[in-house]
């Protein structure tokens, strides 16, 4: 298990801070503090008050204290008795603040909602805007991107009527937080680019800290943890000069996480050492259970049992005592996992059990499936495969369960989006008819008065007059069969058009489930594989299942890809081949990173048969080059080119700088069943395959005339 995946998930999900606000203290919470109570000393509740409790309540969600939420309840309390509005949208904020900072974002939302129909009843356009943005954060915490979206493209309406910097930045910065949560990492990084740019020209260093402390987050996310640390350097240096207790905590936490990433872990200690005197002075236990947390993982990195012992223990009394189960589970399986390492695999099921039982309680979807994955680890180690198959089957479960969850809600998020344009075009429709009706009464009233002036002259044009009585009554008859036969032809397309939406959304949502299940299948034969190779002590059987295995996961990354995005005919070349590599590095276990790896490619959509196809041809070009070009603990690296010239024409060069491939070898036919493998499918593909062994082996695979069926089609590249 990648215990510093866990450490960077935990750091993410509760303290990356993206897009968190927290109140401005100069000289510290507490004097603050003081100050106010100082002032309400002797003084009944009474509505007079409601601006020194509004502030107290800022000055404790600063401290992440229970008492913020007190004081905004107050001061709801208190506008609501005096109707005063402004003052209410204060209150609501801050309630939402304060379930903003100890991560309750389900919490938070009807807060914020709260807050937008406020300043909608005001018709504030400022607080509209606001209200919008802070409501679409709580939403992409919440990774209801439908809802973010919606809410961004309802504050886009105020940004050419506001030059207000901040609040220019505050837009950005959620529409960063978007675009991280969508995967578009490197537009996130652009968004927050021009954020610290307005802030810095609004002077709002607090929020420039907030920035670049989500632009280290987006570095660590790409694991490039030597760009990540400049920005968390920054970010600490301004929340140091206005001391911000919270946010130094996060920036040092965040500190330590990119050294761990970088395997400096006296150094991740350090930093972790140094949060908590400052967690200390906060006087938060949330932060200094997640400090505890990140203390536990840094010491099983070095392999201090005892010190990970003590800090893991800490961790899960401290948040058993402030009833924060789900961080609770998480730290019972990290004790888990060193009982496993440790051998005391008695005492790890125990633990397990224990956080199972919590999981269930508090129907913690992710600590089940994270509990089920260790039970399948414990019973292969234990030898009991039958129990390992069912909890392997238990967490297929869940998982499927989970995403169908998702989907039901994204389905139901998408059908509500519908509904409510379709009733706001059918209000324009009605508002229009009515404009026309109104028309109509006016003509009528303009003739009632031609036809009074010329009763005059009705004796002498009575024959005329009613022939075109006659006419336009006919016509007026006619006009009307044609309006409702229009008016039912368009209720027709309106139901064709809401059947066929749905259609297509199920469509969408069974093709996915489609590729989901062809992907679990495929990593259940995964499963059974490495079962039997347990079971087997033929070298020969055991190369003929690890090259299987490496096989079928080339596939398996296809359908996981598919499924897990909205585009189903396409897959994303660089992802795949960034992750295909990836796997297989894993499966060599180069923990001492003698051997390093890079993949260049610009961002290419295939078919996923195409993407099949070429994914086996790398799949045992890297494989073989992995295993044989690096031997005796050879350091090296190896390079994966992709270049496109055009939409037909494909070039992928594989390389490395290893022993190389002799001469005697080159000369002779393609001999292994690997090779047979990739000369059979370059030549299906009408490809042409060169190996060139000079320092190193390079292996180029040249498709001039790719068939249309595999091409992504002209302006499909992207090159973000």
């Amino acid at each position: 298990m990648d215990f510093k995946s866990i450490w960077l998930t935990a750091m993410w999900q509760v303290f990356c801070v993206q897009g968190v606000m927290f109140s401005q203290v100069l000289q510290g919470p507490q004097n603050k503090i003081d100050s106010l109570k100082e002032l309400l000393a002797n003084r009944p509740v009474a509505p007079q008050n409601v601006a020194i409790y509004n502030e107290l309540a800022k000055a404790y969600n600063a401290m992440q204290a229970d008492a913020a939420k007190v004081f905004a309840q107050q001061v709801i309390s208190l506008s609501r008795a005096s109707s005063d509005d402004r003052m209410l949208y204060n209150g609501y904020n801050e309630l939402a603040s304060y379930y903003l900072g100890i991560g309750d974002y389900s919490g938070q939302k009807p807060w914020e909602i709260e807050k937008l129909r406020i300043a909608q009843a005001l018709g504030a356009e400022a607080l509209m805007f606001k209200a919008y943005l802070d409501l679409g954060a709580c939403y992409a915490f919440l990774r209801k991107l439908d809802s973010t979206e919606y809410c961004l493209k309802k504050a886009e309406a105020f940004l050419a009527s506001n030059d207000d910097d901040r609040i220019l930045g505050d837009y950005y910065k959620v529409l960063g937080l978007y675009h991280s949560n969508t995967g578009s990492l490197d537009r996130s990084l652009e968004h927050n680019l021009q954020a610290i740019r307005l802030y810095e020209a609004a002077g709002a260093h607090r929020m420039q800290a907030i920035i670049y402390n989500n632009i280290g987050v987006l570095f660590l996310k790409r694991t490039e943890y030597t760009k990540a640390i400049p920005n968390f350097n920054r970010s600490l240096k301004i929340n140091r000069q206005i001391n911000q207790l919270k946010m130094i905590c996060v920036n040092l936490m965040n500190l330590s996480a990119a050294n761990l990433g970088l395997d400096n872990i006296d150094e991740s200690i350090q930093y972790l050492e140094e949060a908590l005197i400052y967690a200390g002075m906060l006087k938060s236990d949330l932060v200094t259970g997640a400090i505890y947390t990140n203390l536990a993982i840094s010491y099983f990195e070095k392999k201090d049992t005892e010190s990970q012992l003590y800090y893991n223990n800490l961790a899960i009394q401290l948040f058993k005592k402030i009833e924060d189960f789900n961080k609770y589970v998480m730290a019972m399986i990290s004790l888990a996992d060193l009982h496993t390492r440790e051998g005391n695999l008695k005492e790890s099921r125990q633990v397990l059990a224990d956080a199972l039982e919590t999981c269930r309680e508090i129907q913690d979807a992710r600590g089940l499936r994270l509990i089920y994955q260790r039970m399948v680890q414990l019973d292969s180690l234990q030898g009991d495969f039958k129990s390992s198959l069912a909890n392997y089957m238990a967490y297929n479960k869940i998982t499927d369960s989970v995403e169908n969850i998702i989907n039901k809600d994204k389905l139901r998020e998408l059908q509500t989006k519908y509904e409510v344009l379709e009733k706001e075009k059918e209000i324009e429709f009605l508002n229009s008819e009515n404009k026309t009706h109104e028309l109509r009464i006016t003509r009528q009233k303009y003739h009632n008065h031609i036809l009074l002036g010329g009763l005059s002259i009705a004796l002498l044009i009575g024959g005329g007059i009613l022939y075109q009585s006659k006419i336009k009554e006919k016509l007026n008859t006619e006009l009307a069969a044609k309006n409702s036969e229009i008016e039912y032809k368009n209720k027709i397309l309106v139901e064709n058009r809401k059947q066929l939406q749905v259609a297509l959304d199920e469509r969408e949502i069974l093709i996915k489930e489609i590729h989901h299940r062809v992907k679990n299948n495929l990593q259940l034969v995964l499963s059974l594989l490495n079962l039997q190779a347990d079971q087997v002590n033929d070298p020969k059987v055991n190369l003929f299942l690890e090259r299987s295995n490496a096989r079928i996961t080339s596939m398996v990354l296809v359908h996981q890809i598919l499924y897990s995005t909205d585009n189903l005919n396409q897959v994303n070349f660089k992802e795949y081949l960034q992750r295909l590599v990836n796997a297989i590095y894993q499966s060599f276990g180069f923990e001492d990173k003698r051997v390093t790896y890079h993949v260049n490619s610009d961002d290419h959509y295939f078919t996923m048969d195409f993407t099949i196809l070429l994914g086996v041809i790398v799949n045992e070009l890297v494989f073989n080059a992995f295993k044989h070009a690096f031997p005796s603990n050879k350091p090296g690296h190896l390079f994966l080119n992709v270049l496109m010239k055009n939409e037909n024409s494909l070039k992928i060069e594989i390389g490395d700088d290893g022993i190389g491939v002799p001469e005697d070898v080159l000369e002779k036919d393609v001999t292994s069943y690997g090779l047979k493998i990739v000369d059979l499918l370059v030549r299906q593909l009408k490809g042409k395959m060169k190996i060139n062994s000079n320092d190193g082996t390079l292996v180029t695979i040249c498709f001039k005339e790719l068939p249309k069926s595999f091409s992504n089609g002209p302006g499909k590249n992207t090159h973000s």
